[in-house]
């Protein structure tokens, strides 16, 4: 691998290394790729899935669970404390450090490192959460609208090592950063929560409420093209898939991804109010998920349907909520197909029951979600400026331009 190539014009400090990934590693291995789905319980070894790492963070909220009996078998790809875990398939090369709590967790097709001496694992994992990192992983990724990052090509990853002090210092840094972002975190989910309970309440299969299919109430389309590797800081807006698990709730009014005109030419356009639907995850129960686009005009890539409501036969923002209802979820948990990625399709969508009041009803109770549902994105935009400036502060410290050492 080339360093220049991988790391641009960068001046890389006399006293730093540049390591290949296997050579600064007790061992590198990736999780366990069978089908599990018999082996789920509702208590046991944790599972790790790569929707569940996010940057220097496991998400638990949603972990599965497998016998303990089973993960015992495969106790040779169990992870330990301290151990880092990168995602595989998706937004590839996001990692996190394992902590003490999933001490002896599995990862479901992660890929997991266990570093040597000399190297502080959340070091590792803030530089494979950098852009210095990400540019390797999607030079090389493999993958039709999913990226994947394999194993040949992980081991063979070119990492800058700065003396051990200097990693510690540039990692408690960071953290800093990452306890205001998980501050703000804890604050969005409890809205959410709040925003949930009332979903509930409004949407249920015991509503008296006209019901009709979702394909008389609008239009389908599908998204295409948008690789990550394509997003800019700037240029004309657009959402990936991803985005619509990690960054909106039902309402998209702020937008931090952006393509250029060569781009959009290759994806697919929508409109104000047009709804973006998730067609896969890595469950039945998140499949789906969904929010209102409401912006002028935008761009949208692969694995994203796209629903254009009929005004005259439902409010656009009471169907986006309702399509974020327990009661809809549960609908489309039924129709997806699949077992390590699901998905879901217009076939599929379209034999969804929509719960229809009058119209003056439905623009009444979206008014009451929409007050709720500003205040959440109020947090994302804050949660967006914090992200902004530590990636700033990475593309420094991790490059060596400035020294804490």
């Amino acid at each position: 691998m080339s360093v220049q190539r991988y790391f641009g014009k960068i001046n890389i400090p006399s006293d730093w290394q540049v390591k290949k990934l296997s050579d600064i590693t007790d061992k590198i291995w990736i999780g366990l790729v069978t089908t599990m789905t018999t082996h789920y319980v509702d208590s046991g070894t944790p599972l790790i899935r790569n929707s569940n790492i996010k940057e220097n963070k496991i998400e638990v909220g949603n972990i599965i669970y497998l016998d303990n009996d089973f993960a015992e078998r495969n106790k040779d790809r169990s992870l330990k404390r301290s151990d880092v875990v990168t995602v595989h398939t998706g937004d590839i090369g996001t990692s996190s450090v394992i902590p003490n709590e999933l001490d002896g967790a599995q990862g479901f097709a992660t890929l997991n490192t266990r570093v040597s001496d000399g190297l502080l694992p959340k070091y590792l994992s803030y530089f494979f959460n950098s852009y210095l990192y990400k540019n390797q992983a999607y030079s090389v990724s493999t993958g039709d609208g999913r990226n994947n990052l394999n194993m040949k090509d992980f081991v063979k990853s070119l990492i800058l090592v700065p003396p051990p002090e200097e990693q510690k210092k540039i990692a408690q840094i960071l953290s800093t950063w990452d306890e205001s972002i998980e501050t703000i975190e804890k604050l969005i989910e409890k809205k959410k929560k709040l925003l949930k309970s009332l979903l509930n309440d409004y949407f249920s299969e015991k509503s008296k409420y006209h019901k009709d299919k979702l394909k008389n109430l609008g239009t389908f389309s599908r998204g295409k093209g948008i690789a990550k590797k394509e997003i800019l800081e700037q240029g004309l807006p657009c959402v990936r898939y991803g985005e619509l698990y990690t960054d909106f709730e039902t309402g998209i009014k702020t937008i931090s991804s952006f393509i250029n005109s060569s781009s959009a030419k290759k994806s697919t356009k929508i409109k104000f109010e047009d709804i973006l639907i998730a067609g896969s995850g890595e469950t039945a129960i998140d499949i789906g998920k969904s929010a209102i686009y409401l912006l002028d005009e935008g761009y949208v890539g692969s694995d994203i349907i796209i629903f254009s409501p009929n005004k005259k036969k439902v409010n656009p923002r009471f169907l986006s909520f309702q399509l974020s209802s327990p009661y809809q979820i549960k609908q489309r948990a039924r129709l997806a197909q699949g077992n390590s990625v699901v998905h879901i399709y217009k076939s599929h969508l379209e034999k969804i029951d929509i719960l229809l009041p009058s119209l003056e009803k439905q623009i009444s109770i979206a008014e009451t979600f929409d007050n709720l549902e500003s205040i959440i994105q109020l947090l994302f935009t804050k949660k967006h400026l914090l992200q902004q400036q530590k990636k700033g502060l990475i593309q420094r410290l991790l490059a060596g331009k400035v020294r804490v050492n």
